[in-house]
């Protein structure tokens, strides 16, 4: 697909901050997000996951880049694994972001086969992703009131027949 054929992407978000659910700032990189992380994460901040919610899953990552540590941002990354391409299904996500450079767990759960999670989820799922979204201040919102949901808009830029596009995401409370 090409990014011009998205208008615009605004719906329920979700923040899922499976950081906060392990009791750490960040994870460590390589960890590999589940459908059991994604469910407990869920409980944690006491939301039902509805078809068609954004989820935004907060690793902690966007710290070490904020902190001008390049290296280890885009060396390793905690994200979501194949154990949890069968939960964004099951739920029926339309878009999932993360606070990470590689989107899903890295490096690769399988040496022979990099960024598995991008082909089940662009390819075979059509669903949208997004990486390097700064989740920080959300986070602390979130846990600071209690509430996890949000009105979230987070329109491409109209470049034609790109792949991708940067956007500007606003979540509302």
């Amino acid at each position: 697909g090409v990014i011009n054929h998205i208008d615009t992407l605004t719906g329920r978000g979700v923040l899922l901050d499976i950081a906060r659910l392990k009791g750490v700032d960040k994870l460590d990189g390589g960890y590999a997000v589940t459908g059991d992380d994604l469910d407990a994460a869920a409980e944690m901040a006491k939301v039902t996951i509805e078809s068609g919610d954004i989820v935004l899953l907060r690793t902690g990552a966007m710290q070490m880049l904020k902190a001008g540590d390049k290296m280890n941002y885009t060396m390793t990354a905690a994200g979501p694994s194949l154990q949890s391409v069968e939960w964004f299904h099951r739920n029926e996500i339309a878009a999932v972001a993360v606070d990470n450079g590689t989107f899903e767990v890295f490096p690769s759960e399988y040496d022979d086969m990099p960024l598995p999670v991008h082909l089940l989820h662009l390819v075979d799922m059509g669903l949208t992703q997004g990486q390097h979204f700064d989740l920080e201040a959300l986070a602390a919102d979130c846990a600071d009131d209690g509430q996890y949901t949000f009105l979230l808009s987070a329109p491409p830029q109209p470049i034609t027949n790109a792949t991708g596009s940067p956007v500007n995401p606003v979540a509302l409370k």
